[in-house]
């Protein structure tokens, strides 16, 4: 019994176990490396979309700004030129231009023994004593009543410059007109000054009284570097009517 038994034991140890399968590796992608994938199209994408953003909007946007249109142009608002801001007066036959906004006002001489005078300047014009010139631009008309009207502008020349200390003389061509601008110093109230002169000679040859006459033209020496500029527009601009 017991060798049976002992056999049957021996039997079985002997016999093959039927094989398991064993599974072979997983061959799909490991999850890290699709997450890499996906966050460098993220990446790349954000870039890329970056890129043409900054061009389309700044670099593009730019041009067109600086590279407006003819439309553009039309709908923009400019501050108004220079000439805009100007405009031509007459008074006592004689017409110039002048600041939009500007006063003017004269001192007539019927007896042509005194300059006739114009007063020009930004405020309402008033005699009363302000510590200086009454106006911004002061205009002195002289007329040549005799003698050569050359030598009469010679002579106002003259005149300035004997008045000034280191003065310059300037020459201006406004048209068929010359225009002589001196500086220098003046003592003025006991102070020396800088001052500034403009005279040129008006010749009315188109008439038929051919009249001449010397004009010259002072900016008010307190505010001498503002009115310099306007001085000589209004002495370039200056005719009779």
């Amino acid at each position: 019994m017991f060798k049976k038994a002992a056999q049957s034991l021996k039997d079985k140890a002997n016999e093959v176990l039927p094989e398991t399968p064993v599974e072979s590796p997983c061959s799909c992608t490991p999850f890290w490396k699709v997450g890499f994938f996906v966050l460098l199209l993220v990446v790349i994408g954000c870039a890329t979309f970056g890129y043409f953003y900054y061009k389309e909007i700044f670099v593009a946007g730019g041009q067109q700004e600086c590279d407006c249109s003819e439309e553009c142009a039309e709908n923009s608002t400019s501050p108004p030129t220079a000439q805009e801001e100007w405009t031509t007066v007459g008074i006592g036959g004689y017409s110039f231009s002048i600041p939009l906004g500007w006063q003017v006002a004269d001192s007539f001489s019927y007896e042509h023994t005194d300059p006739y005078v114009i007063f020009a300047d930004p405020n309402p014009i008033s005699s009363a004593p302000r510590g200086g010139p009454i106006s911004a631009v002061t205009m002195y008309v002289d007329y040549v009543m005799e003698g050569d009207p050359y030598q009469a502008l010679e002579d106002k020349k003259a005149e300035i410059t004997d008045n000034l200390e280191g003065e310059t003389e300037e020459t201006i061509t406004a048209g068929a007109r010359t225009i002589y601008k001196y500086s220098g110093i003046m003592n003025i109230y006991e102070q020396d000054e800088q001052v500034e002169r403009y005279v040129f000679l008006m010749l009315d040859s188109e008439y038929e009284d051919a009249e001449a006459y010397v004009v010259w033209l002072e900016p008010n020496f307190y505010d001498l570097g503002e009115y310099s500029d306007t001085t000589q527009r209004i002495a370039e601009s200056f005719v009779r009517e």
